[in-house]
């Protein structure tokens, strides 16, 4: 349909129809045809017990297993006072991480413990505590178990 004035042609454009467009809800990345709902629904219970279960053991706080020390340990385990890592430390028992990274930092910045009961410029180990541990404390220039 053209018509012609003055020279020009007018071409009258046809009307294009709008189309729906597709509902991006009907269209997700990772949908299933819908035969397979019961599928998706199995799924999703799935992912939310799986969830559920991670969130409930993320908040637990198991208590640590109780041990006792056998004879072995009584007769042959002992700590250098001047050579422990805090590692060592932990195993004597009223002796936690915190407190065993105190008697190594107190050794490394003040220098060598010259007996035991010099343990006791320690924060946080008192007589008693030291009386408990005593048993398996030694110095580098002993031999054995040595009670200063």
């Amino acid at each position: 349909m053209a018509e012609e004035k003055q020279g020009t042609t007018i071409h009258a454009e046809a009307a294009v129809p709008e189309q729906p467009i597709a509902k991006t809800t009907d269209r997700l990345l990772l949908s299933v045809p819908p035969s397979h709902r019961f599928l998706k629904t199995c799924l999703f219970a799935a992912m939310l017990m799986l969830t559920g279960q991670w969130l409930w053991l993320s908040v637990q706080r198991p208590e640590p297993l109780p041990w006792q020390h056998g004879a072995s340990f009584t007769s042959f385990f002992h700590v250098d006072i001047n050579n422990a890592t805090w590692v060592e430390w932990i195993q004597l028992k009223g002796i936690g991480e915190t407190m065993a990274h105190r008697i190594v930092a107190e050794r490394d910045i003040n220098g060598p413990f010259d007996s035991v009961d010099d343990l006791l410029r320690v924060k946080g180990i008192g007589p008693s505590t030291l009386a408990d541990i005593r048993p398996w404390l030694t110095t580098g220039s002993q031999e054995g178990l040595q009670n200063d």
